[in-house]
């Protein structure tokens, strides 16, 4: 017993080391990350039937300037999915410079169709309308949804726009993976 006792220090003695070098990656992971970049999460831009429509803006600390902005739409093709199971996705886009904003709609179990392109409709105007206060650059924002061949951004540049989006140019973005 009390070699195990021994062997069992030992081996804790030599992992816990590696173990903090560990937690402190991460914690300077998330200090940086706080540091350079501000989060919003779960602003609501559009309640319809009792649900309230959340989205999250991510832009930079620093940026002297309106960014480039990346209107990320979780995919799940209308009954799935949420705009949390997407952040990491939008990573790269803030490292670049880019505002997110990342957009929940109600799922097809909440609200039948149109309702989910209505609410990305409403999300996408949210963020012309809310330019100004967040730093976004509306002639410099790109809408996707992550996914290669998606109903999502085809769905909404083919719905027509509301009058605050109309006339106004948004690239259509469809990563590949």
């Amino acid at each position: 017993m009390k070699i195990w006792l021994s062997i069992f220090s030992i081996v804790i003695c030599l992992v816990t080391p590696c173990t903090w070098g560990q937690g402190l990656d991460s914690a300077s992971w998330a200090v940086e990350v706080s540091v350079h970049y501000r989060v919003f999460p779960n602003i609501t831009y559009l309640t319809a039937d009792g649900y309230e429509s959340k989205l999250d803006v991510m832009t930079s600390r620093v940026a002297q300037q309106a960014l480039p902005t990346l209107v990320y739409i979780h995919g799940g093709r209308w009954v799935g999915g949420t705009k949390e199971s997407s952040v990491l996705r939008t990573l790269p886009y803030l490292e670049m410079g880019w505002a997110v904003v990342n957009v929940e709609y109600r799922l097809a179990r909440n609200a039948l169709a149109p309702a989910a392109v209505e609410d990305c409709r409403c999300a996408l105007s949210w963020v012309f309308q809310n330019a100004g206060e967040y730093g976004f650059d509306p002639d410099r924002t790109v809408l996707t949804d992550g996914l290669w061949r998606s109903t999502t951004t085809s769905s909404l540049t083919r719905s027509g726009g509301s009058s605050t989006t109309k006339g106004t140019k948004v690239a259509v973005g469809q990563e590949s993976g």
